[in-house]
């Protein structure tokens, strides 16, 4: 037996509070840029009640409800999607070009220290005017 079934997909609508394309590039950067934060020092965050997703919607004055309301609008349009995800591997890599050259000449100048100084190293990022790390 074979069975054919069409699976209906409701596409949501328009959201009211749609932003910009570029804006969500921001988001969506910031998003994995949190999310590596937690892989990496979860602990840390934890025990110092840091809450990295309030932060992005602090800074980009958004709540969690429209964030998933633009999130599942933009995803479900494929194309559009993959253009802000190629965005946003750009951007990242931009970043971690830059994060890598000051590691590396933190490790040079100061070879005491096995640990970067991750204040540098913001503020090196943050020179470069790079907008969608977080600060």
């Amino acid at each position: 037996m074979v069975f054919i079934s069409c699976q209906n997909v409701n596409e949501p609508d328009r959201p009211a509070n749609l932003i910009s394309k570029d804006m969500m590039v921001d988001i969506l950067t910031d998003c994995y840029i949190n999310n590596a934060a937690r892989s990496i020092s979860y602990v840390k965050l934890k025990d110092s009640k840091i809450k990295l997703d309030s932060m992005i919607y602090l800074k980009y004055q958004i709540d969690s409800l429209q964030f998933t309301q633009l999130n599942e609008y933009y995803s479900l349009q494929f194309t559009t999607y993959l253009d802000l995800l190629t965005q946003v591997e750009k951007r990242l890599e931009k970043i971690k070009e830059r994060t890598d050259s000051v590691v590396k000449l933190n490790k040079k100048s100061d070879t005491i220290s096995s640990e970067p100084d991750f204040n540098a190293l913001i503020e090196s990022i943050n020179s470069e005017n790079i907008q969608d790390s977080i600060e």
